[in-house]
């Protein structure tokens, strides 16, 4: 017989929060499945006679902005700031050195950034620039500033103007977040070059297309982005060839 563990407030669940807690996520999954459909059904028709996109949605499948987050806001930018301009392993080895000193000081991960010694970080494997960034995202935090349930309300653009005035967090970095932690719908990402080769590939290297297809994939370019980032990945270009 399976055994479930109920706890309440120092960590647990009661019965009546377990019973809360699984409608939310019903409600939230219904919202999330909802919100994919409407996307998927929009770029389909969309671009119906639009031939090679057409494909590649096809090809690709319905694609998903999950709408739960493992990390708090702090760390998922933090994340972000240590693994720019490396690869996946390189990000992986340094945000594991950091993750094994804030396990060593028992702390919440805020409290273990805001406290966190400048060059004990940077012996993790992270620049200076990265570390300065960091700290000041934490010193951001303490002070309210990096509130996600604040800055949920706002769209797409004030969100990253908001989050672009924290030394060391460009464009591309805040448009990351704004698509992979609150899952906004309609952002697109002029400088990532992920999505550049990709609509270079679809359209031919064709711009006026390329930028015809980015604006009328509005309001759900962040799924139109995804699907360009999904094309690079499972081959769909080269199984055109």
């Amino acid at each position: 017989m399976a055994t479930c563990l109920l706890v309440n407030f120092d960590g647990a669940l009661t019965a009546n929060q377990f019973i809360f807690w699984k409608t939310a996520f019903k409600r939230v999954l219904k919202k999330m499945t909802s919100t994919c459909d409407k996307a998927h059904q929009h770029l389909l028709a969309t671009f119906e006679r639009d031939k090679r996109a057409h494909q590649m949605l096809v090809f690709n499948g319905q694609q998903f902005l999950r709408k739960t987050n493992r990390f708090s806001l702090l760390e998922y930018l933090c994340r972000a700031i240590a693994g720019q301009q490396l690869s996946t392993k390189a990000a992986s080895t340094i945000w594991g050195r950091v993750k094994i000193l804030h396990q060593a000081s028992d702390l919440p991960f805020k409290l273990f950034l805001q406290r966190a010694n400048f060059d004990e970080l940077r012996s993790c494997g992270l620049s200076g620039a990265k570390t300065k960034t960091i700290t000041g995202l934490a010193r951001a935090d303490s002070q309210g500033e990096l509130s996600a349930r604040k800055l949920k309300t706002l769209d797409h653009e004030d969100l990253i103007n908001h989050l672009c005035q924290f030394w060391g967090v460009g464009q591309w970095t805040a448009e990351m977040c704004a698509i992979g932690y609150f899952k906004m719908t309609d952002v697109w990402s002029e400088g990532d070059v992920g999505l550049k080769n990709a609509i270079s590939f679809l359209y031919e290297g064709d711009s006026e297309k390329a930028d015809k297809a980015v604006s009328i994939s509005s309001p759900f370019r962040s799924y139109w982005s995804l699907h360009l980032w999904s094309a690079l990945d499972n081959g769909f270009f080269k199984a055109e060839q």
